[in-house]
Order: structure tokens, then C-alpha cells, then sequence
């Protein structure tokens, strides 16, 4: 049987009342599978998906932003934004990084939380920011930074910050399948953030034009964002078409496999990433 030897199941909950629902998924859930809900409209069926247990979720309703206008960061986010504004600098130094972040002990404790988290798969515990700087490097120290930007945001949908991590990660590993990347790690990083802060404007309320005056990054960046230009944006523009359906609009791969091989993986590491920022799976 075909349930027998897929991992996830697709469920299409547009016309489905709550009770069809309900009973698809108990059935297919007999079956092992993991269920994704496609096509969520709104917040109540949003809710109603996160009742019966599904693993995944699609839909506008999960990337469309509310945008208020005027609208700024939040202060717990300011240092945050002043560490990447001094990752992004020529002459950053681990000295300086760690003069920053020790002024806010939390965002030092959950760094090193993090770092020694399963998910870095390092061989010995960090103990300190200038130690994880040395062993990582700035541009693996600025791709966790970045991820701290978008969590904890409230009253927003876990499932949208894990999208945004599959997102972030599946552009990455594309840009490496097709050798954007070019073998150098600080334009993987590009590749990464670019996937991860594409729904910013969805988790923040903010919109897109506003928050790039106010997030430090790299023009290459902003323009893939804003205008899904340059190469970083033709990656992203592939990672929407494979998340939206749009299989006949892929061309960055030869091999529509690898799509789905890109796409499982970047799914399994958000959830690590994720239970090692503290969310609760």
C-alpha cells in the first residue's frame, strides 16, 4: 500500500469541515505518516489543524503580513541588531562581540545554550562567546544571531518560525547542490539568512521596505529580499516555487529529487534547531 512507504501525506483543508478532517487524520495517522496542512486560510483553521496533531502547515495565512505602519523592532531585539551591525563590520573582533552580548546575560546563556546544542554537533562545550567565535567562526556566529532575530515573537505560529528555518536552510543546501555558493562559507550564510529573513515581515508586522532600514545586511542581501534579485534571490525564488507547488517553474536542479532530499532535511533540522532554542516540539 502507498501509506505504507511515504513519510509525509499532504492534506489539502480548504472544503474539509472539522469533522472529515478529524477522521482523515486519525486514519491516515494509523499508518505512521506525518501530516502537512495545505492551503490554511485563516486562524481558526490554523487552530484546528494544531488540535488534531498535524506536523506541518502551508498557507497565506502563515506568510501574510499585517504590516503596522511605523511599527520598530522590539527593544529585546536592539542588541541583537547592534551585534549583527558589528558582525557585519570588516573589523569585527571576538573581543568586541563578546563585550556586546555579555551586556545582556540571557542572550550570552541561550548563544552558549545553543552552540552546545545538539544541532552544532561539536566534540566539547563551549564556555564562553570568544570560545565559540574561535571554534565556528564569525560567520557561523552570525548565522545563530540572525535566528535569535526572528524567535520569540508573540502571539505568531511556531509553524511560521519553522518555516522560516526550513526556508533559510533549504536555500542554503540548493545554493550548495548547484554550486552558487561557489565554495566560499560567508555567501552560504547569505544564502541562508536570505531564506530566513524572507517572511520577516510576516512575523514582525512590519513592512519589508521599513525593516531593511533597519536590519544591517549586505546590499546583496536587502536586494534578493526586496526584489528577489541577484543570485541569492533566484535561489529564494526557488525555494518558494517548490513550497507553493509550482514544480514546473524549478530549474535550479536537474533532478527534481533533490528538491524533496533538500526540502526533508532542511524540515528535520528546524526542528532540531528549534528544540535547541528552547521551543517545545
Amino acid at each position: 500500500m502507498l501509506l505504507d512507504i511515504v513519510h509525509i501525506v499532504k492534506i489539502d483543508v480548504r472544503d474539509s469541515d472539522a469533522d472529515s478532517l478529524r477522521r482523515t487524520s486519525e486514519k491516515l495517522r494509523g499508518h505512521g505518516v506525518e501530516l502537512l496542512a495545505d492551503q490554511i486560510a485563516d486562524r481558526t483553521r490554523f487552530q484546528q489543524c494544531m488540535e488534531l496533531g498535524f506536523d506541518y502547515y502551508q498557507g497565506d495565512f502563515l506568510s501574510t503580513p499585517s504590516p503596522v505602519k511605523g511599527k520598530k523592532i522590539a527593544g529585546n531585539k536592539l542588541l541583537l541588531l547592534q551585534l549583527l551591525t558589528e558582525l557585519h563590520s570588516p573589523d569585527a573582533s571576538p573581543a568586541r562581540l563578546e563585550e556586546i552580548a555579555i551586556k545582556d546575560a540571557g542572550l550570552t546563556y541561550r548563544l552558549l545554550k545553543t552552540v552546545n546544542s545538539a544541532a552544532m554537533g561539536l566534540r566539547r562545550e563551549v564556555n564562553s562567546l570568544s570560545d565559540a567565535i574561535a571554534l565556528l567562526g564569525l560567520e557561523e556566529i552570525k548565522r545563530w544571531a540572525n535566528l535569535f532575530l526572528i524567535d520569540g515573537e508573540m502571539h505568531k505560529p511556531e509553524a511560521l518560525t519553522r518555516g522560516m528555518l526550513i526556508r533559510g536552510r533549504m536555500c542554503e543546501v540548493l545554493a550548495e547542490l548547484s554550486d552558487q555558493e561557489g565554495g566560499q562559507q560567508s555567501t552560504s550564510v547569505n544564502h541562508f539568512i536570505v531564506g530566513l529573513l524572507s517572511q520577516l515581515d510576516a512575523l514582525m508586522d512590519i513592512a519589508m521596505p521599513e525593516l531593511m532600514e533597519q536590519v544591517p545586511l549586505s546590499q546583496d542581501v536587502k536586494s534578493a529580499l526586496l526584489e528577489r534579485r541577484g543570485p541569492l534571490g533566484a535561489v529564494l525564488t526557488e525555494v518558494e516555487a517548490y513550497e507553493a507547488g509550482r514544480f514546473d517553474a524549478l530549474s535550479l536542479l536537474s533532478e527534481r529529487a533533490y528538491y524533496e532530499v533538500a526540502y526533508r532535511h532542511s524540515t528535520a533540522w528546524a526542528r532540531q534547531v528549534q528544540q535547541a532554542m528552547g521551543y517545545q516540539d
